[in-house]
């Protein structure tokens, strides 16, 4: 009986719930900022990297081989836009992202971020795979007039290395996307955390 009490009362002393510890929300604020901070470098990432694409498609496509059918011009102009499409948009996104403020007016501040994860999180959604889309769609409009200056051979290992190669750049970019959601989302908790400490002070 003796040691059905003591586990009794050990089963009760391993419930009890644990009393949280204080919050610094100097330490929650620090982290917030690490975390927008590091949102923002990944969007300037992503637009070096679209620019500097957009640019290299224009010159090899445009330039120096250009498409000569309406097809193939339609096909470059649709790579292209999608991309700076794509910079446009990470562009207001970081303009919003400078307007999230991490340490004045928290209430209206954590309504900000959590608008800010929404739109990002629609950014990563519809809007990516419709970009992908038209760039997909322009790419494959190349490939008529592509056929005609190279051997067939040469145009079925393109088409066909093209989705493998999407493939692999989708999963590189959909790891990125989720570091960054998961910053975002980690912001919008600190922030709800730090006005939920703020109002028990």
């Amino acid at each position: 009986m003796d040691n059905e009490m003591k586990s009794l009362r050990d089963l009760w002393q391993k419930a009890k719930p644990v009393a949280p510890a204080p919050v610094s929300i100097a330490a929650l604020q620090q982290k917030a900022k690490a975390n927008k901070r590091s949102s923002i470098i990944f969007q300037y990432v992503n637009i070096i990297i679209l620019l500097s694409l957009a640019i290299i498609i224009y010159l090899y496509l445009g330039v120096w081989f250009p498409y000569r059918t309406l097809l193939g011009q339609t096909g470059v102009w649709l790579m292209i836009g999608s991309m700076l499409l794509r910079v446009i948009i990470e562009w207001l996104s970081i303009l919003r992202s400078k307007r999230i403020r991490l340490d004045t007016q928290l209430l209206q501040n954590t309504n900000s971020a959590l608008h800010y994860y929404r739109f990002r999180k629609k950014i990563h959604g519809p809007i990516t795979f419709l970009i992908v889309a038209l760039y997909t769609a322009g790419f494959y409009m190349l490939m008529p007039e592509f056929t005609s200056h190279v051997p067939t051979w040469l145009s079925l290992i393109v088409m066909i290395s093209y989705p493998v190669g999407a493939v692999v750049l989708i999963y590189q970019i959909r790891k990125g996307i989720k570091k960054e959601i998961s910053d975002l989302k980690e912001l919008a908790e600190l922030q709800a955390t730090i006005v939920q400490n703020q109002d028990l002070l």
